[in-house]
């Protein structure tokens, strides 16, 4: 894996790279021949299927439109994949893997996996144990090969703009979303494509993600301070941070009372306190009280 990451990290810093990274037109461009490539490929393939199974201009023999479509379909094919190489080339450490939920897991698993390096953990808003979840299931389609680039180039950038007021809405729930969030969160930047399909596989992995590390909770030897918000709509308080804290013995719980998902957004100091705290003396003591406002 370090392997994989030295070569994007190399490729990042090459000329082809930065080039397409700091133009503002050669990466929307390389985009849109990837669409129209995959379309292509995608399009024709299924004309051939369709044709197979007598659905469609059964009239025509079949060695006749094959004869017809295999070059429209290989060209679509080359078209998909050295624009899909470009892309990736853009941003190859990006593509390579998504942080915010990896972030979690990764701190997780190294505190498990090599103890001596790591001092003290803080955990906020975490998603710990096994779950049945609807957003994992949704996120499969768009999170697979070939299927997940039709998607995340189709009709997911539609649906993620006309149902992003309500999801961002029900992160903060019960609170109201903070004004510097609603003012400067750029979601256009979260509905490209690569984002999109970054996003689909963290949640179609998260289930089985917190189900390999949560049998080994019980063998994390440094301090955890965990926060969470008592009213999250995201992820359950009761079963991902109170079976967390109950299940560590010397863990701190954080209650933030009366706050969703988002607790670095409606009481950043605080979370900030709880880190610089930790770091300095300690595992701070369980904190209880109201949000500071937001």
């Amino acid at each position: 894996m370090a392997l994989i990451l030295d070569c994007c990290r190399w490729l990042e810093s090459t000329a082809v790279s930065v080039g397409i990274r700091e133009s503002v037109w050669t990466y929307p461009i390389i985009e849109s021949v990837h669409v129209l490539g995959l379309s292509l490929f995608m399009g024709l393939l299924l004309l051939w299927d369709l044709r197979l199974v007598g659905f469609t201009l059964r009239k025509i023999p079949v060695s006749r439109m094959w004869r017809g479509l295999f070059p429209w379909i290989s060209f679509g094919a080359v078209i998909m994949i050295a624009s899909g190489v470009l892309l990736f080339w853009s941003d190859p450490v990006r593509f390579y893997g998504n942080v915010f939920f990896r972030v979690k897991v990764v701190g997780l698993a190294l505190a498990l996996n090599h103890p001596e390096q790591v001092s003290r953990l803080v955990l906020a808003s975490g998603y710990y144990y096994p779950t049945a979840r609807a957003d994992s299931v949704l996120s499969m389609p768009a999170a697979s090969p070939v299927l997940g680039d039709l998607i995340c180039h189709t009709a997911a950038p539609i649906l993620g703009e006309l149902m992003a007021p309500s999801m961002i809405k029900k992160m903060f729930a019960p609170q109201a979303v903070t004004p510097r969030f609603d003012r400067e969160f750029p979601i256009g930047l979260t509905l490209r494509p690569s984002q999109i399909h970054a996003y689909s596989q963290d949640a179609a992995h998260m289930v089985s993600s917190a189900k390999a590390l949560s049998g080994r909770y019980g063998e994390l030897s440094c301090p955890v301070n965990i926060l969470a918000g008592d009213a999250d709509e995201i992820v359950d308080f009761e079963s991902q941070a109170v079976r967390l804290h109950n299940e560590l013995p010397g863990s701190t719980l954080d209650v933030f009372r009366g706050a969703g998902h988002m607790i670095h957004h409606l009481d950043p100091a605080r979370v900030a306190r709880a880190i610089v705290v930790t770091e300095t003396q300690g595992t701070p003591k369980a904190d209880a009280g109201h949000l500071a406002p937001a």
